[in-house]
């Protein structure tokens, strides 16, 4: 299992000191926690000297989980926190009894501790070991305001970009939920991508204009001496069909959702999407979930639905976190598509799986 970074933020210990509570907290406390989790974590907190800030800001936006240590409300450790809450979820926030917790935090607060007595530190352990298991399922509500927030915004965009289609909307709106940066890299990443795209669909055009039977159709018309108005449009629509055809099944693939979640008393939609968009097979999956995650569990792939060939009927159920979490001890599935199985031009469908093949 690859070795996973839990990063606490705390007050640092004075130098001079070296007995400080604060390191009897992370030694004795915190870092002994983590490490009886079993999870792969490896527990680090930051070197006070040098150009730590730096070192500091790696850490909160690269952490796969964070511990806040909100005992005293120093300001260095509120800035942090605030910091990783903007960047990303899983931040585990505790503090010693009797301190008093700002209300826009106290409801995200996962414990108050007390390590005077062997029972308090016991009870410490269990509550880290706790989330940080919850953590792994993805079965903890929210920890953190700020990430609550962006979601919401980021579901509504969603949500009038497929009621409308409208670029303009998806432009103006994204900032809300993104830093200037972020969107920057963004939009840098998107044009590379539909380069890539439009570089595959120009080939598949050209292919499909010059095929055999697109020859043989353009030749056949030609031998008419006047032909009607009305072939050559026939004959123009079947060359266009042809070409849309072969795009599809070049860069594309279609992904019907609606078997799934009929089930479910809810309306699926037919999705297109670019085949080179996903780099791996738990990407490709995550997407089509996030399209669902109104009405399917996360961490339900290949237990509880699946993406089926509409051609061959076969049920790629061999894919996605939850198998890579079982079979190879790793954290997602970093295969290709084509590896899996997943070819160019697929019509797949979503559909119910009791995790029996």
């Amino acid at each position: 299992m690859r070795k996973r970074e839990c990063f606490v933020i705390m007050p640092f210990s004075d130098k001079e000191n070296p007995d400080n509570k604060w390191d009897d907290l992370f030694e004795n406390n915190l870092k002994p926690a983590v490490d009886g989790a079993n999870l792969g974590y490896t527990c680090i907190r930051a070197d006070p000297y040098g150009n730590f800030m730096r070192h500091i800001m790696n850490h909160l936006a690269d952490a796969d989980v964070v511990i806040a240590v909100l005992t005293e409300l120093r300001p260095n450790v509120m800035y942090e926190l605030g910091v990783r809450n903007a960047l990303r979820r899983r931040t585990i926030m505790i503090a010693e009894e009797q301190t008093i917790i700002p209300s826009d935090l106290s409801a995200f607060i996962a414990f108050y501790y007390s390590i005077k007595t062997k029972p308090g530190r016991d009870k410490l352990a269990q509550v880290i070991q706790r989330r940080l298991a919850m953590f792994d399922l993805e079965e903890l509500d929210s920890d953190n305001p700020a990430a609550d927030y962006l979601e919401k915004r980021a579901q509504k965009i969603c949500d009038q970009w497929r009621a409308n289609k409208d670029p303009k909307i998806l432009t103006s709106k994204i900032t809300d939920v993104l830093p200037s940066y972020a969107f920057q890299l963004g939009l840098l990443l998107n044009e590379i991508g539909q380069h890539l795209r439009y570089s595959r669909i120009e080939k598949s055009v050209r292919a499909s204009l010059s095929s055999s039977d697109v020859m043989t159709e353009v030749k056949a018309a030609g031998k008419e001496r006047a032909p009607r108005q009305k072939d050559i449009s026939k004959m123009l629509a079947s060359v266009a069909d042809k070409t849309i055809e072969a795009i599809r099944e070049e860069n594309f693939l279609t992904i019907d959702t609606r078997p799934l979640l009929a089930r479910k008393s809810a309306r699926g939609e037919i999705l297109q999407l670019p085949y080179d968009q996903f780099p791996s097979a738990s990407s490709f999956i995550d997407y089509v979930y996030t399209t669902m995650r109104r009405h399917i569990e996360s961490m339900t792939y290949g237990v509880k639905w699946v993406l089926q060939d509409s051609d061959s009927g076969k049920m790629f159920k061999d894919a996605g976190r939850t198998w890579a979490k079982e079979k190879l001890g790793k954290d997602s599935d970093d295969r290709t598509l084509a590896s899996v199985g997943i070819k160019r031009g697929m019509k797949l469908n979503a559909v119910p799986f009791s995790g029996k093949s």
